[in-house]
């Protein structure tokens, strides 16, 4: 009884590493997680998607802003570390360079995007322009520790913020 019951807070409160790549290089992206490739698992469908149901209203911008600071408040965020290769080329040496400053410019707004979901502890981001030819690679390294009762958290975090969703066009009706 006593030895479940131990084995169960281990399971809950021992953070578990999710080590995924995500590549795209000459127009093949390749997902893995743990060296399991997902892109060969996931079929590609041509049909278009509708939506059936117009009635219900999505997240309005209030309920984003609700979520985005419940998750930013959150101090049992899941721990992050990454590591993002970006080559890119556009044939035109000014168009690259232009392409570059904008690029570098929206480096801080990635990381602070990232820090509400995620605990960030180590991050690199390495851009490299390539002026020659028309040329896009991207590599993402990353390792994610999480619990299963961070998780249940966050969980319970994005389903209050769902139900004050719902009581609010509720009472639109």
């Amino acid at each position: 009884m006593i030895l479940t019951f131990i084995i169960i807070i281990l399971i809950l409160l021992v953070p578990i590493p999710i080590k995924f790549k995500v590549r795209y290089i000459d127009n093949k992206l390749d997902i893995h997680i743990y060296n399991i490739d997902l892109t060969s698992k996931i079929k590609y469908s041509s049909k278009k998607v509708s939506i059936k149901n117009k009635d219900k209203q999505p997240f309005t911008l209030r309920s984003l802003k609700l979520l985005l600071s419940l998750l930013n408040r959150n101090s049992f965020k899941p721990t992050l570390r990454f590591k993002l290769n970006f080559e890119y080329g556009l044939d035109d040496a000014a168009y690259t360079a232009v392409f570059y400053g904008l690029i570098s410019s929206l480096y801080p707004l990635i990381i602070m995007m990232l820090k509400y979901p995620f605990n960030i502890k180590k991050h690199s981001i390495c851009i490299t322009p390539n002026l020659n030819k028309l040329i896009l690679k991207l590599e993402l390294n990353s390792i994610i520790f999480v619990n299963f009762a961070k998780v249940i958290y966050i969980l319970y975090i994005i389903y209050r913020v769902w139900r004050t969703n719902q009581k609010l066009t509720l009472t639109k009706t």
